[in-house]
């Protein structure tokens, strides 16, 4: 008797995702069994997005922090509670959505016939602005496990979000690709960033190494576009989904982003001079605060934002 076939089981986690959480599901319908949320209490309508969608469930992760170990440990033992094996978990973000000719190839049979313990690596494309141009890796990222139970051991931040062991096998199948959106929306992503260097911040003590490097890794004049090699991105990545009615063109940028209120409620907590040695001051705290009180988001500053003086920047960057 012949085994049975694993179920797809799309792991996602969700704050505010709604500028593109109905196209996610949209697509992951099309293949996944089932799709898990750890809502980390949305207030955009992501919920009610996501009850629309009957392969689609919420998880509910109540932390108020930033921790990418804690939910993607939730996310894997929820589908370990709910989905009888076999199984596989492919771990996308929300803006992370597999080309339309990912699964009509014979590697998405492979994908489906790894054996357990297997840890898929995909490439991950980043669209730019207009989607018609993208930048292309070497390096596929450990986004998928044919599930055998094992423990994962993540870190807070930047972590593979799957069991990944020296001695796991790879199965690098090339003919499945993921479409990242976060670049589509520069003004956006810029504030991810602002996010990354703010919390990190908090984590620990403020030493000049651990500054310099926030502001290497997370700084304005960090050139990402040269991380990746531009090319056009390919037609068939788009057609098979748009022929099924899901729209995968651009999307519209904005700056009243979860991240951004997450940057401004640590300065609610530390006090923006803490803060004042990262790469975060090109943006308009001072509009966004007070553009998040008129919205009703809690947290935030009760007083104008202090920048930093201007010395301090040319003593760090030059400028």
């Amino acid at each position: 008797m012949s085994s049975p076939a694993p179920s797809i089981v799309v792991l996602t986690p969700v704050k505010n995702e709604a500028w593109i959480l109905d196209r996610f599901l949209a697509v992951c319908s099309q293949f996944a069994d089932r799709i898990l949320l750890a809502d980390q209490q949305s207030t955009d309508g992501s919920r009610e997005i996501a009850a629309r969608w009957p392969k689609a469930e919420v998880i509910e992760n109540p932390s108020s922090a930033f921790n990418e170990a804690e939910r993607q440990k939730l996310l894997i033992q929820a589908a370990r509670d709910r989905v009888p094996g076999p199984r596989i978990l492919l771990a996308l973000d929300a803006d992370e959505i597999p080309t339309a000719d990912s699964i009509t190839g014979p590697d998405w049979q492979a994908f489906l016939q790894a054996a357990p313990g297997t840890v898929l690596m995909l490439e991950k494309i980043d669209l730019l602005p207009a989607a018609g141009e993208c930048l292309r890796y070497d390096e596929p990222f450990p986004y998928g496990y044919v599930d055998d139970g094992a423990a994962h051991q993540p870190r807070w931040i930047h972590s593979y979000r799957v069991p990944v062991r020296p001695e796991s096998p790879r199965l690098k199948p090339s003919g499945i690709k993921l479409l990242h959106y976060a670049y589509v929306r520069p003004r956006a992503q810029r504030l991810k960033m602002c996010m990354y260097a703010t919390i990190e911040n908090r984590r620990g003590p403020l030493r000049l190494k651990s500054i310099l490097s926030r502001r290497l890794n997370y700084g304005r004049k960090k050139d990402w576009l040269a991380l990746g090699r531009p090319e056009k991105s390919d037609p068939a990545w788009f057609h098979g989904w748009e022929e099924r009615g899901i729209a995968l063109g651009p999307l519209p940028d904005g700056d009243e982003v979860w991240q951004a209120w997450a940057s401004l409620q640590a300065m609610a907590e530390a006090g923006e001079r803490r803060f004042w040695c990262e790469d975060i001051w090109d943006i308009d705290w001072e509009r966004l605060r007070r553009r998040g009180t008129a919205l009703g988001v809690p947290g935030l500053p009760d007083h104008s934002i202090r920048r930093p003086p201007r010395l301090l920047n040319w003593a760090l960057d030059g400028d």
